[in-house]
């Protein structure tokens, strides 16, 4: 698995990200695949891991400018992101 970015907390409620690994242990089970799986299983969710890993630092505003989505949906895929362990952070 590749590099994703860490979101963290900058001012009021706009997040910075940074690039730290993200590894799938060696003895993963069928419960936590599925759990990526899951976590990847929305297109928008997808365009958002794809935005992030071309940045070393972004802002959650960011990610709505680029994507059609209300900050408040693009919030809560990065916690859906966040709670699969594909991204870390602050949300």
């Amino acid at each position: 698995m590749g590099t994703l970015p860490v979101a963290k907390k900058k001012k009021a409620g706009r997040q910075k990200c940074s690039s730290k690994p993200v590894k799938l242990p060696d003895d993963a089970s069928a419960e936590e695949l599925a759990r990526l799986a899951r976590a990847v299983a929305h297109p928008a969710r997808v365009r958002i891991l794809r935005l992030l890993t071309d940045r070393e630092t972004c802002i959650c505003g960011e990610i709505v400018a680029e994507l059609p989505l209300a900050q408040s949906t693009v919030s809560q895929h990065l916690k859906i992101l966040k709670e699969s362990g594909m991204i870390q952070g602050e949300i």
